[in-house]
């Protein structure tokens, strides 16, 4: 059994973090899953997954290109922080809740973890760049955008 409760990965941007990937750990507290699933790495620049249930929150704006990361690539970093529950805190105050808010790169984004989780006192907050996987996120999107270019090429070549 795992003794360690999930933990959230996302971004802190001004006052708001954003939590976009659940992170959990091995039997010994360590991480060793990052569950990137609320922005899927596409290696492409199109948003066509949008989430309709942000049109509530943000009204009818949907943007149809993400921004393109300033390290050029497609699929934006997100990983700028990992925020974790405390041991020594009582479970009853482990609460992710769920909300809304504008991403630099895709515009409206559903997030999870509470716009001020990074300010929880039950929680600890570490940036990315000090962890020992830091460069993983950024690995796994040269992937993506050599697999797309990959799709791409073989498109042509069928047609």
């Amino acid at each position: 059994m795992i003794k360690k409760l999930p933990a959230v990965a996302g971004e802190v941007s001004g006052d708001v973090f954003c939590g976009l990937t659940m992170a959990q750990h091995d039997p010994s507290g360590d991480v060793v899953f990052l569950h990137r699933n609320h922005l899927k790495l596409t290696g492409d620049s199109k948003v066509e997954n949008f989430d309709p249930r942000l049109k509530k929150v943000f009204g009818n704006a949907v943007p149809s290109q993400r921004a393109i990361s300033e390290d050029g690539y497609p699929d934006p970093a997100i990983w700028t922080h990992l925020v974790s529950f405390r041991e020594d805190s009582p479970r009853s105050e482990y609460i992710i809740q769920k909300h809304g808010a504008m991403n630099r790169f895709t515009g409206m984004q559903r997030c999870f973890g509470g716009r001020e989780l990074h300010r929880n006192p039950h929680f600890d907050t570490q940036e990315f760049t000090h962890l020992s996987f830091a460069g993983l996120e950024l690995r796994l999107r040269q992937f993506a955008m050599s697999a797309a270019k990959l799709q791409v090429k073989i498109g042509k070549l069928s047609t």
